[in-house]
């Protein structure tokens, strides 16, 4: 009796599971999303593979201790060299501590936090490699051997964004309004996908972008990400005066509906299967808040074809 009460137990739990992976799967037609242009995914691709080729076979050649402070993750600063491709980068690198600090340190959501930016679309992550000595393949700074660690691409003139006045957000030229809205709005689904509860105003940077150099807004610290009990929604209020987000960038969303749960599956090294379940529900969750704002206020006042990178 205890065996068949068991098995049927087992039979529920997958019907379960196989029924919200179903749902995860979705696929909301926005009828005027575009193509994006193979030229600019091409160019971005090339040099994300370039900066995270070298910071996962990189050896350290120079380390210093750049900050620790109560209980938080010590982090350094350091200099990689990749012998196979000649190449040195400047990184800073992440340690994992055991326990995680109670889930507002979990070092192996920067690097998920990474790559889940870029299947958004949100390409405001600093390139990212995860370390393991297990994988033999560890971080080493002056003798210390790291069991594991994120190394994190260290961007090049970065200045916490709070300093700088919200037009000068894009350093070059003139970040408009609509701009910075659309720049807080693809953080926000970001942040609402992971619940990230960390998300102040000294997390926001600005510095040269690692794809073409130009100055440009992008994030930090991510190690809060999947933190349980977050609540964060589209309409929480925020940093930068964000009282909840309307206005949506058409090649986010159309990033967003092509997520699929295999795509996040494939990080199960860092990731659990009901942690992906639960990031493809908020998924569907914000494209049907969405569709719900283009019925009432109209597409043309929610969603905004502006391109994240190549301005005009």
């Amino acid at each position: 009796m205890k065996l068949h009460f068991a098995l049927f137990s087992l039979i529920v739990l997958f019907s379960a599971l196989q029924s919200a992976y179903s749902s995860c799967e979705f696929r909301p037609n926005f009828h005027s999303f575009a193509a994006i242009s193979p030229k600019q995914t091409r160019s971005s691709k090339l040099a994300h593979e370039a900066i995270t080729t070298d910071l996962f076979h990189g050896r350290v050649v120079e380390g210093r201790l750049f900050s620790e402070t109560n209980g938080h993750n010590a982090i350094y600063i350091v200099k990689v060299f990749n012998p196979k491709t000649g190449r040195y980068r400047d990184a800073l690198f992440k340690p994992r501590r055991h326990g995680d600090g109670g889930g507002w340190n979990r070092v192996p959501m920067e690097y998920f936090a990474y790559e889940l930016g870029l299947k958004i679309g949100v390409d405001r992550i600093p390139p990212a490699a995860y370390r393991k000595k297990e994988n033999g393949n560890p971080i080493t700074i002056n003798g210390h051997t790291f069991s594991e660690g994120a190394l994190l691409y260290l961007v090049p003139s970065a200045k916490s964004l709070h300093e700088v006045a919200p037009n000068k957000w894009r350093g070059e030229s003139e970040m408009t309004n609509l701009e910075k809205d659309l720049f807080l709005s693809d953080t926000r689904i970001l942040d609402v996908l992971l619940q990230n509860p960390d998300r102040h105003m000294k997390n926001f940077m600005r510095g040269r972008h690692w794809v073409d150099g130009r100055t440009l807004p992008f994030l930090i610290d991510h190690g809060a990400s999947l933190k349980v009990d977050t609540n964060l929604k589209l309409s929480s209020n925020g940093p930068y005066g964000v009282q909840g987000i309307n206005k949506f960038r058409k090649s986010t969303l159309q990033h967003l509906q092509s997520l699929g749960f295999q795509k996040l599956i494939k990080h199960n090294e860092f990731i659990s299967k009901q942690e992906a379940l639960e990031i493809m529900l908020r998924r569907n969750d914000i494209i049907q808040q969405v569709k719900t704002m283009v019925a009432t206020h109209g597409e043309s006042n929610v969603i905004f074809d502006v391109d994240p990178m190549y301005f005009r």
